[in-house]
């Protein structure tokens, strides 16, 4: 997939993989920005459709095809209401292109329109610049872990490294890779979970294995150490990113997550120990191409203390 961007303008050639998707679902996976976003774009005609007769202007639920060349005109970047705030934060790479840090727990990523303080975007905000694209809640995200969910992540300072980084994102050349403590001693030393997910059929929140609109979802685990009998510390590799993906494929196959209060509300934790306060669920290591050299870099952030502390409790020595 080839994109250019200039002036707002934003090329894009469809490959085999991406064929006969809608091109309002596929656009907003692609630019990382909301669907509702995408429809609004292609009501104003801003998207097109290069063909021997001119640009053509598409609809929303326009079926793309393999060899597709799409012309996006994005509205021009909103001021950025953010504001910065002195929180710390634990930066682990830095350059002129890109920021990666280690995402504490109890931090959402970026604001909503419900709340304004206290994120990441925040913090980072107060500590160096960050791209325009994604405004005015989004500067720099191309990615997010969830609240609760610590570990690596990156964030695009520039334009350039915005796009480079989505690119590597939607093509899944990105490698990512999780630690969890789930629930159970783990059987297989290894498995890969190949199950579709969704939003649920009959409307609730949350996701679900074959849900409604169900996209592919592929996750690989490995036993990194069994705990006791009730708890095992597993390596997980995911590839796809669904939203959540590793969550909702452990507990398919009954190894839940511990302290996942939406998957799984009614699991004790440690007996006679306080409850994880938590999903022990944390982004380990993040593998890129650098947006500006084309450099292979792995950041690494090591198992978090309250993990390490919950799996002692439980009777690990090591």
């Amino acid at each position: 997939m080839e994109k250019q961007c200039n002036g707002g303008i934003v090329k894009i050639f469809i490959p085999d993989n991406n064929a006969n998707q809608r091109i309002d679902t596929f656009l907003a996976s692609y630019l990382k920005v909301s669907r509702a976003f995408v429809q609004g774009v292609i009501d104003e005609g801003r998207v097109t459709r290069k063909t021997l007769h001119g640009n053509i202007p598409t609809k929303a639920n326009y079926k793309i095809k393999k060899g597709d060349c799409l012309i996006v005109e994005l509205p021009e970047e909103k001021e950025s209401s953010i504001v910065p705030e002195n929180l710390p934060i634990d930066i682990i790479y830095e350059d002129s292109q890109i920021i990666v840090v280690n995402k504490p727990a109890g931090m959402i990523t970026h604001p909503t329109h419900k709340i304004t303080t206290n994120t990441l975007v925040n913090a980072l905000l107060a500590h160096t610049n960050l791209c325009q694209i994604g405004l005015p809640l989004r500067p720099g995200i191309v990615h997010r872990l969830d609240k609760e969910t610590t570990g690596v992540m990156v964030v695009a300072k520039t334009d350039k490294a915005y796009w480079h980084l989505a690119g590597q994102f939607h093509d899944r050349k990105i490698f990512k890779e999780y630690l969890a403590i789930v629930h159970g001693c783990v059987k297989k030393d290894e498995a890969t979970i190949d199950e579709p997910i969704g939003r649920p059929k009959d409307g609730g929140t949350g996701m679900q294995i074959r849900g409604r609109l169900s996209r592919p979802a592929i996750t690989n685990y490995h036993v990194e150490k069994r705990i006791n009998q009730e708890y095992t510390l597993l390596r997980v590799r995911i590839y796809t990113g669904r939203t959540h993906q590793i969550r909702v494929h452990l507990k398919f196959i009954g190894y839940p997550i511990v302290g996942d209060k939406r998957y799984c509300p009614s699991k004790p934790s440690a007996r006679g120990a306080t409850p994880f306060p938590r999903q022990a669920l944390h982004a380990h290591i993040l593998g890129i191409s650098h947006p500006e050299t084309g450099e292979y870099m792995q950041f690494i952030a090591p198992l978090p203390e309250d993990m390490r502390v919950f799996m002692k409790i439980n009777g690990d020595k090591s």
